[in-house]
């Protein structure tokens, strides 16, 4: 008898949870961008968890981690904390615009920007997806980790690339803090061997402007 019961709960448990699935936000092709339980970030660099989508508004609620209440945004408007743009996917190395290393920890390719855990400030920061360096890769045969001597004859290592404005973001040897510069103005000493030959003669220049329209996939 105990077997019949037993048998009986779980399949009303099945039944009734056939009935419901998790609602998505989806872009017009179905794909999905956000759901609830997927971790955010809002559009004040505040890290917290989905609670519930409205797809009539386009708006979704979100329980921030460090606030009691909770909190309505536009999809738009917020970090999405997974997945990739372009050629930046959260958990990815980057450097900001000043030169401050950190970790992506949102990306929002509805107005291509990113939001970044920076090494050495307790508070998160957002900046528009061309204004970074990539912690990876290179840009006009200039590679992250090269070894390279500034235009003032300082010498350090490539921490950063930006292959939209082919700069890169340097740490020099005798100094604390990071600098960028043109790739034309500096001079290559040593290559890191992490990227061929066939790799940095590829490594072009992006248009800024050609990237800008709406780019996410749940992997690179």
């Amino acid at each position: 008898m105990k077997t019949v019961i037993l048998i009986f709960a779980m399949t009303m448990v099945q039944a009734f949870t056939a009935n419901f699935s998790i609602a998505c936000s989806r872009d017009i092709t179905g794909r999905r961008i956000l759901c609830p339980g997927d971790r955010v970030v809002s559009p004040s660099n505040n890290t917290g968890t989905v609670i519930g989508i409205n797809t009539y508004q386009g708006m979704v609620s979100v329980n921030l981690d460090y606030y009691s209440d909770n909190y309505s945004y536009k999809i738009e408007d917020l970090f999405i904390g997974f997945g990739c743009m372009h050629l930046v996917c959260v958990g990815d190395r980057v450097v900001s615009p000043s030169n401050n290393p950190g970790q992506v920890i949102g990306i929002n390719p509805y107005n291509q920007t990113v939001s970044i855990d920076l090494d050495y400030y307790s508070d998160h920061y957002s900046y528009r997806l061309e204004e970074i360096f990539l912690g990876y890769g290179c840009v006009e045969g200039i590679c992250v980790k090269d070894h390279i001597i500034s235009p003032s004859n300082n010498e350090g290592t490539v921490i950063g690339i930006n292959p939209y404005y082919g700069t890169v973001s340097v740490d020099l040897n005798s100094y604390s803090d990071h600098y960028n510069y043109s790739i034309s103005n500096i001079y290559l000493t040593n290559e890191c061997l992490d990227y061929g030959p066939d790799y940095r003669l590829r490594s072009k220049r992006i248009n800024p402007v050609l990237h800008r329209i709406f780019d996410f996939n749940l992997k690179r």
